[in-house]
């Protein structure tokens, strides 16, 4: 599919010191780390999830068209099972901010986020 307008794409090679080049590259690695450990974890509690009797009592109730009763029940069944697993976005974004920042890759993200 296209894109409804034109689009142009310019490509410069970036030109670095070795140094730069190395403490690119530390920090690529160490968002690549960050980002794996986070998908593991989340993958994780995915798994848990699908395992809990909660989850499992919630897939047997009534769908119902969207806004119907039975269609909230549901919604709230799967939004408790959630929550007791801790797969909601910011219960993972609290274990990232806790365990990431504790290791050497947060030394590597923490300080590229916010160097000028």
């Amino acid at each position: 599919m296209r894109s409804p307008s034109d689009s142009f794409i310019c490509e410069l090679p970036l030109r670095l010191s070795g140094d730069d080049e190395r403490v690119l590259s530390v920090r690529f690695d160490a968002a690549r780390q960050g980002y794996n450990a986070c998908l593991s974890e989340s993958l994780r509690r995915l798994n848990l999830l699908r395992q809990s009797r909660a989850y499992q009592d919630a897939r047997l109730l009534p769908q119902g068209r969207k806004g119907t009763e039975a269609w909230k029940v549901r919604a709230a069944a799967f939004r408790l099972a959630k929550e007791q697993v801790g797969f909601r976005e910011y219960d993972l974004h609290a274990w990232a901010a806790e365990h990431l920042a504790h290791e050497w890759l947060g030394e590597h993200l923490v300080t590229f986020a916010f160097s000028k």
